[in-house]
Protein backbone atom coordinates (compact mmCIF):
# COMPACT_ATOMS: atom_id res chain seq x y z
CA UNK A 1 0.00 0.00 0.00
CA UNK A 2 1.54 3.29 -1.08
CA UNK A 3 0.48 6.45 0.67
CA UNK A 4 1.53 9.02 -1.96
CA UNK A 5 -0.18 12.36 -1.59
CA UNK A 6 0.11 13.00 -5.34
CA UNK A 7 0.84 10.76 -8.27
CA UNK A 8 3.92 12.74 -9.32
CA UNK A 9 5.54 13.69 -6.02
CA UNK A 10 7.22 11.29 -3.61
CA UNK A 11 5.43 10.79 -0.30
CA UNK A 12 6.10 13.26 2.46
CA UNK A 13 8.37 12.09 5.29
CA UNK A 14 5.38 12.32 7.65
CA UNK A 15 3.53 9.77 5.47
CA UNK A 16 6.26 7.19 4.94
CA UNK A 17 5.25 5.06 7.93
CA UNK A 18 1.60 4.89 6.91
CA UNK A 19 2.05 1.61 5.03
CA UNK A 20 3.18 -0.18 8.18
CA UNK A 21 0.53 1.63 10.24
CA UNK A 22 -2.14 0.42 7.82
CA UNK A 23 -0.94 -3.17 8.09
CA UNK A 24 -0.77 -3.17 11.88
CA UNK A 25 -3.65 -0.91 12.93
CA UNK A 26 -6.21 -0.61 10.13
CA UNK A 27 -6.14 -3.74 8.00
CA UNK A 28 -6.79 -6.24 10.85
CA UNK A 29 -9.91 -4.35 12.00
CA UNK A 30 -11.18 -3.99 8.43
CA UNK A 31 -10.59 -7.68 7.67
CA UNK A 32 -12.38 -8.65 10.89
CA UNK A 33 -15.49 -6.76 9.72
CA UNK A 34 -15.46 -8.15 6.16
CA UNK A 35 -18.03 -10.81 7.04
CA UNK A 36 -20.33 -8.12 8.35
CA UNK A 37 -20.03 -6.24 5.06
CA UNK A 38 -21.00 -9.37 3.12
CA UNK A 39 -23.96 -10.04 5.41
CA UNK A 40 -25.11 -6.42 5.13
CA UNK A 41 -25.01 -6.62 1.32
CA UNK A 42 -26.97 -9.88 1.36
CA UNK A 43 -29.53 -8.50 3.82
CA UNK A 44 -29.88 -5.39 1.68
CA UNK A 45 -30.87 -7.37 -1.40
CA UNK A 46 -33.12 -9.71 0.57
CA UNK A 47 -35.05 -6.77 2.06
CA UNK A 48 -35.24 -4.77 -1.15
CA UNK A 49 -35.82 -7.77 -3.43
CA UNK A 50 -38.43 -9.36 -1.19
CA UNK A 51 -40.10 -6.05 -0.41
CA UNK A 52 -40.36 -5.03 -4.06
CA UNK A 53 -41.71 -8.45 -5.02
CA UNK A 54 -44.45 -8.12 -2.42
CA UNK A 55 -45.21 -4.56 -3.52
CA UNK A 56 -45.42 -5.69 -7.15
CA UNK A 57 -48.02 -8.31 -6.22
CA UNK A 58 -49.94 -5.69 -4.23
CA UNK A 59 -49.77 -3.20 -7.12
CA UNK A 60 -51.09 -5.82 -9.52
CA UNK A 61 -54.03 -6.45 -7.24
CA UNK A 62 -54.75 -2.72 -6.81
CA UNK A 63 -54.74 -2.16 -10.55
CA UNK A 64 -57.45 -4.81 -11.00
CA UNK A 65 -59.78 -2.83 -8.80
CA UNK A 66 -62.18 -0.34 -10.31
CA UNK A 67 -63.16 1.75 -7.29
CA UNK A 68 -62.03 5.34 -6.62
CA UNK A 69 -59.38 4.30 -4.06
CA UNK A 70 -56.92 3.00 -6.69
CA UNK A 71 -54.81 6.17 -6.82
CA UNK A 72 -54.67 6.34 -3.04
CA UNK A 73 -53.38 2.78 -2.70
CA UNK A 74 -50.84 3.30 -5.49
CA UNK A 75 -49.52 6.31 -3.57
CA UNK A 76 -49.32 4.18 -0.41
CA UNK A 77 -47.37 1.52 -2.31
CA UNK A 78 -45.00 4.19 -3.65
CA UNK A 79 -44.30 5.40 -0.11
CA UNK A 80 -43.79 1.81 1.06
CA UNK A 81 -41.28 1.29 -1.77
CA UNK A 82 -39.23 4.21 -0.41
CA UNK A 83 -39.45 2.73 3.10
CA UNK A 84 -38.22 -0.64 1.80
CA UNK A 85 -35.18 0.97 0.15
CA UNK A 86 -34.36 2.88 3.34
CA UNK A 87 -34.69 -0.22 5.53
CA UNK A 88 -32.59 -2.26 3.13
CA UNK A 89 -29.76 0.25 3.26
CA UNK A 90 -29.65 0.71 7.05
CA UNK A 91 -27.19 -2.15 7.79
CA UNK A 92 -24.84 -0.98 5.03
CA UNK A 93 -25.13 2.65 6.07
CA UNK A 94 -24.36 1.82 9.71
CA UNK A 95 -21.29 -0.16 8.70
CA UNK A 96 -20.06 2.59 6.39
CA UNK A 97 -20.39 5.12 9.21
CA UNK A 98 -18.47 2.90 11.64
CA UNK A 99 -15.68 2.28 9.13
CA UNK A 100 -15.34 5.99 8.44
CA UNK A 101 -15.21 6.91 12.14
CA UNK A 102 -12.69 4.17 12.91
CA UNK A 103 -10.35 5.09 10.04
CA UNK A 104 -10.59 8.84 10.65
CA UNK A 105 -9.85 8.49 14.37
CA UNK A 106 -6.91 6.19 13.66
CA UNK A 107 -5.44 8.45 10.97
CA UNK A 108 -5.90 11.53 13.14
CA UNK A 109 -4.10 9.77 15.98
CA UNK A 110 -1.26 8.74 13.67
CA UNK A 111 -0.58 12.40 12.80
CA UNK A 112 -1.20 13.65 16.33
CA UNK A 113 -4.46 15.39 15.35
CA UNK A 114 -7.86 15.30 17.04
CA UNK A 115 -11.01 14.28 15.16
CA UNK A 116 -14.65 15.24 15.70
CA UNK A 117 -17.47 13.77 13.66
CA UNK A 118 -19.72 16.79 14.40
CA UNK A 119 -17.43 19.75 15.08
CA UNK A 120 -18.11 23.42 15.65
CA UNK A 121 -16.31 25.99 13.52
CA UNK A 122 -16.39 29.56 14.78
CA UNK A 123 -13.89 30.62 12.10
CA UNK A 124 -16.68 30.51 9.51
CA UNK A 125 -17.32 34.21 10.13
CA UNK A 126 -13.79 35.03 8.98
CA UNK A 127 -14.37 33.17 5.72
CA UNK A 128 -17.55 35.20 5.18
CA UNK A 129 -15.78 38.48 5.97
CA UNK A 130 -13.25 37.80 3.23
CA UNK A 131 -15.99 36.80 0.74
CA UNK A 132 -14.63 33.28 0.35
CA UNK A 133 -18.07 31.69 0.64
CA UNK A 134 -21.42 32.41 -1.01
CA UNK A 135 -24.47 33.69 0.81
CA UNK A 136 -26.25 30.88 2.65
CA UNK A 137 -28.98 30.25 5.20
CA UNK A 138 -27.59 27.14 6.85
CA UNK A 139 -24.15 25.64 7.49
CA UNK A 140 -23.63 22.02 8.47
CA UNK A 141 -20.20 20.87 9.64
CA UNK A 142 -18.73 17.41 9.93
CA UNK A 143 -15.37 15.65 10.05
CA UNK A 144 -13.34 18.23 11.93
CA UNK A 145 -9.57 17.92 12.29
CA UNK A 146 -7.47 20.01 14.66
CA UNK A 147 -3.80 19.84 15.40
CA UNK A 148 -0.44 21.23 14.37
CA UNK A 149 1.85 20.68 11.39
CA UNK A 150 5.50 21.46 12.05
CA UNK A 151 4.43 23.57 15.01
CA UNK A 152 1.78 25.48 13.03
CA UNK A 153 -1.76 25.01 14.47
CA UNK A 154 -4.66 24.44 12.10
CA UNK A 155 -8.32 23.51 12.02
CA UNK A 156 -10.07 21.91 9.05
CA UNK A 157 -13.72 20.93 8.64
CA UNK A 158 -16.03 19.73 5.94
CA UNK A 159 -18.92 22.11 5.34
CA UNK A 160 -22.23 21.96 3.48
CA UNK A 161 -23.83 25.35 2.86
CA UNK A 162 -27.45 25.65 1.70
CA UNK A 163 -29.82 28.45 0.83
CA UNK A 164 -33.61 28.62 0.56
CA UNK A 165 -34.67 29.98 -2.81
CA UNK A 166 -37.97 30.70 -4.49
CA UNK A 167 -41.38 31.41 -3.03
CA UNK A 168 -44.50 29.43 -2.26
CA UNK A 169 -44.62 25.98 -3.82
CA UNK A 170 -41.46 26.76 -5.79
CA UNK A 171 -39.42 27.31 -2.64
CA UNK A 172 -36.58 24.81 -2.29
CA UNK A 173 -33.25 24.26 -0.54
CA UNK A 174 -30.20 24.59 -2.80
CA UNK A 175 -26.59 23.61 -2.08
CA UNK A 176 -24.38 26.66 -2.67
CA UNK A 177 -21.07 25.23 -1.43
CA UNK A 178 -19.72 21.87 -0.35
CA UNK A 179 -16.11 21.31 0.51
CA UNK A 180 -13.35 21.77 3.08
CA UNK A 181 -12.38 24.85 5.08
CA UNK A 182 -8.83 25.13 6.39
CA UNK A 183 -7.68 27.88 8.77
CA UNK A 184 -4.07 28.54 9.80
CA UNK A 185 -2.26 31.45 11.46
CA UNK A 186 -0.62 34.02 9.20
CA UNK A 187 2.63 35.55 10.49
CA UNK A 188 1.51 39.12 9.81
CA UNK A 189 -1.49 40.33 11.80
CA UNK A 190 -3.16 43.62 10.94
CA UNK A 191 -5.86 45.28 8.91
CA UNK A 192 -4.40 44.31 5.54
CA UNK A 193 -6.34 41.66 3.64
CA UNK A 194 -6.46 39.95 0.27
CA UNK A 195 -8.87 37.47 -1.32
CA UNK A 196 -8.21 35.24 -4.33
CA UNK A 197 -10.38 32.95 -6.43
CA UNK A 198 -10.35 31.62 -9.96
CA UNK A 199 -11.85 33.74 -12.72
CA UNK A 200 -14.00 30.84 -13.91
CA UNK A 201 -15.96 30.61 -10.63
CA UNK A 202 -18.66 32.95 -9.36
CA UNK A 203 -17.56 35.90 -7.27
CA UNK A 204 -19.70 36.96 -4.34
CA UNK A 205 -18.41 40.30 -3.14
CA UNK A 206 -19.91 42.47 -5.85
CA UNK A 207 -21.14 44.86 -3.16
CA UNK A 208 -17.68 45.26 -1.67
CA UNK A 209 -15.86 48.56 -2.07
CA UNK A 210 -12.56 46.64 -2.39
CA UNK A 211 -11.81 46.33 -6.07
CA UNK A 212 -9.78 43.79 -8.04
CA UNK A 213 -6.06 44.40 -8.48
CA UNK A 214 -3.39 42.81 -10.65
CA UNK A 215 -0.13 41.45 -9.34
CA UNK A 216 1.90 41.88 -12.51
CA UNK A 217 2.19 38.11 -13.03
CA UNK A 218 0.43 37.66 -16.39
CA UNK A 219 -0.32 33.95 -16.01
CA UNK A 220 -1.64 34.39 -12.48
CA UNK A 221 -3.65 37.53 -13.33
CA UNK A 222 -5.32 35.72 -16.22
CA UNK A 223 -6.29 32.74 -14.08
CA UNK A 224 -7.28 34.47 -10.81
CA UNK A 225 -9.11 37.49 -9.48
CA UNK A 226 -7.39 39.23 -6.56
CA UNK A 227 -9.28 41.64 -4.30
CA UNK A 228 -7.44 44.01 -1.99
CA UNK A 229 -7.63 47.67 -1.05
CA UNK A 230 -3.99 48.12 -1.99
CA UNK A 231 -2.04 46.60 -4.88
CA UNK A 232 1.24 46.70 -2.96
CA UNK A 233 -0.36 44.82 -0.08
CA UNK A 234 -1.67 42.19 -2.49
CA UNK A 235 1.73 41.75 -4.13
CA UNK A 236 3.45 41.37 -0.78
CA UNK A 237 0.94 38.91 0.69
CA UNK A 238 0.74 36.93 -2.55
CA UNK A 239 4.41 36.57 -3.32
CA UNK A 240 5.92 33.93 -5.54
CA UNK A 241 5.73 31.21 -2.86
CA UNK A 242 2.05 31.88 -2.15
CA UNK A 243 1.14 31.82 -5.85
CA UNK A 244 3.05 28.57 -6.37
CA UNK A 245 1.37 27.03 -3.32
CA UNK A 246 -2.09 27.87 -4.69
CA UNK A 247 -1.22 26.28 -8.03
CA UNK A 248 -0.10 23.07 -6.30
CA UNK A 249 -3.26 22.86 -4.19
CA UNK A 250 -5.45 23.19 -7.27
CA UNK A 251 -3.77 20.25 -9.01
CA UNK A 252 -5.66 17.72 -6.91
CA UNK A 253 -8.28 15.75 -8.81
CA UNK A 254 -10.64 15.76 -5.81
CA UNK A 255 -10.74 19.58 -5.63
CA UNK A 256 -12.73 21.72 -8.08
CA UNK A 257 -11.20 25.04 -7.05
CA UNK A 258 -9.43 26.76 -4.15
CA UNK A 259 -10.23 30.19 -2.69
CA UNK A 260 -7.61 31.93 -0.56
CA UNK A 261 -8.03 34.68 2.00
CA UNK A 262 -5.33 36.37 4.08
CA UNK A 263 -6.22 38.82 6.79
CA UNK A 264 -6.50 39.40 10.51
CA UNK A 265 -3.56 37.12 11.21
CA UNK A 266 -5.12 34.15 9.43
CA UNK A 267 -4.62 32.19 6.23
CA UNK A 268 -7.99 30.82 5.12
CA UNK A 269 -8.40 28.21 2.39
CA UNK A 270 -11.75 27.08 0.98
CA UNK A 271 -11.60 23.90 -1.11
CA UNK A 272 -14.71 23.29 -3.19
CA UNK A 273 -15.19 19.57 -3.78
CA UNK A 274 -18.90 19.35 -4.59
CA UNK A 275 -19.21 16.04 -2.71
CA UNK A 276 -18.65 14.58 0.74
CA UNK A 277 -14.89 14.53 1.22
CA UNK A 278 -14.10 12.05 3.98
CA UNK A 279 -16.11 8.96 3.13
CA UNK A 280 -15.49 5.24 3.54
CA UNK A 281 -16.11 4.53 -0.13
CA UNK A 282 -18.33 1.98 -1.82
CA UNK A 283 -19.33 -1.08 0.14
CA UNK A 284 -19.22 -3.21 -3.02
CA UNK A 285 -15.46 -3.70 -2.54
CA UNK A 286 -13.79 -5.44 0.39
CA UNK A 287 -13.30 -3.32 3.48
CA UNK A 288 -9.53 -3.79 3.53
CA UNK A 289 -9.10 -2.43 0.00
CA UNK A 290 -6.12 -0.04 0.49
CA UNK A 291 -7.68 2.53 -1.85
CA UNK A 292 -10.46 3.05 0.69
CA UNK A 293 -7.94 4.50 3.14
CA UNK A 294 -5.79 6.14 0.45
CA UNK A 295 -8.67 8.44 -0.54
CA UNK A 296 -8.87 9.76 3.04
CA UNK A 297 -5.10 10.05 3.44
CA UNK A 298 -4.80 12.37 0.46
CA UNK A 299 -7.01 14.93 2.19
CA UNK A 300 -4.95 14.71 5.38
CA UNK A 301 -2.08 16.10 3.30
CA UNK A 302 -3.82 19.47 2.75
CA UNK A 303 -2.57 21.10 6.01
CA UNK A 304 0.95 19.86 5.24
CA UNK A 305 0.77 21.33 1.71
CA UNK A 306 -0.46 24.67 3.07
CA UNK A 307 2.20 24.93 5.78
CA UNK A 308 5.02 24.05 3.39
CA UNK A 309 3.71 25.92 0.35
CA UNK A 310 2.95 29.19 2.15
CA UNK A 311 6.13 28.95 4.24
CA UNK A 312 4.27 29.13 7.54
CA UNK A 313 6.76 27.15 9.58
CA UNK A 314 8.86 29.38 11.77
CA UNK A 315 12.59 28.92 11.12
CA UNK A 316 14.37 27.11 13.88
CA UNK A 317 16.45 29.33 16.13
CA UNK A 318 20.17 28.81 15.62
CA UNK A 319 21.89 27.08 18.54
CA UNK A 320 23.48 29.40 21.05
CA UNK A 321 27.25 29.55 20.69
CA UNK A 322 29.13 27.48 23.20
CA UNK A 323 30.43 29.56 26.06
CA UNK A 324 34.17 29.79 26.40
CA UNK A 325 35.91 30.16 29.69
CA UNK A 326 37.93 33.29 30.20
CA UNK A 327 41.64 32.89 29.67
Amino acid sequence: MTMDTTAEAPPRPEFLALGGFYKSELEPWLEAHEGRRQRARLLRWLIIGGGFAALAVAAGYVLTQTDDSTNFWLFVLFVLAIVVVILGNIPMSNLRSEVKTFVMEKLAGFFGFSYEARPTFETLADFKDLSLLPHHDNARFEDGLRGAVKGVPFEMVEVHLTERRGTGKERKTVTVFRGLLLALPWPEAGEEAVTVWRRDVDQWNEDSDVGPVKLGDDAFDQAYIVHSDNVETARRLLGRDARAALAVLEQRDTIDDVRVGIGGGRLLLAFRTGTDSFEAGKMSRRLADPNRVQDMVELFALPFDAVDGFKLQQPASPPAPASRSAP
